[in-house]
């Protein structure tokens, strides 16, 4: 699935989406990292990409996957979201948001900051990303704050001390310190 966008259209048009939502179910993690991995690949190459990944369903099924105890499947459906929030389409972002997204990578980050950096650093990315969209809709619409900063501190979502700590460094980063 790496290559040209004609190469990835020919994919979703042949039907690989619901082949790769079934392989993130599966019980090997092999085909879960694989599986993610091509979703990841696939979302990277465009916004009509994100849009049929959207459609497939393959979005949950990459947040089910940052909660599996294998971390290459987790490092794969990391990226995979982190990739669908590039082109900071507001569409995509606002129905990532709805399928807790946001909490999926405040997840990742915490939780393996120390062990794998990088994964830290590609939610970061992901969050930044969402937070940009978030402030263009504030800027937009004249909105007191940004729409999707809630979403970092919603009760409902069981906020810890070291989520609040993540949630200062977001805010520290340079790009996020604009956004918040």
């Amino acid at each position: 699935f790496t290559g040209h966008d004609h190469m990835v259209e020919h994919m979703i048009d042949v039907g690989v989406l619901p082949v790769l939502k079934d392989m993130m179910e599966h019980h090997h993690d092999h085909l879960r990292v694989e599986a993610a991995w091509a979703t990841s690949n696939i979302a990277a190459s465009g916004k009509d990409h994100v849009t049929a990944i959207i459609r497939s369903g393959l979005i949950h099924s990459l947040v089910d996957l940052t909660m599996d105890y294998d971390d290459a499947v987790k490092e794969e459906a990391a990226f995979g979201l982190s990739n669908a929030t590039k082109d900071r389409d507001p569409n995509h972002v606002a129905f990532l948001v709805s399928e807790h997204v946001v909490a999926a990578r405040i997840d990742l980050a915490q939780h393996d900051i120390t062990e794998h950096p990088e994964l830290a650093k590609v939610g970061l990315e992901g969050l930044v990303n969402i937070m940009a969209v978030g402030h263009q809709h504030q800027k937009e619409h004249r909105l007191k704050e940004n729409p999707y900063t809630f979403h970092f501190v919603h009760p409902s979502d069981n906020i810890t001390g070291v989520r609040f700590t993540w949630l200062r460094e977001i805010k520290d980063s340079p790009e996020a310190a604009q956004l918040l």
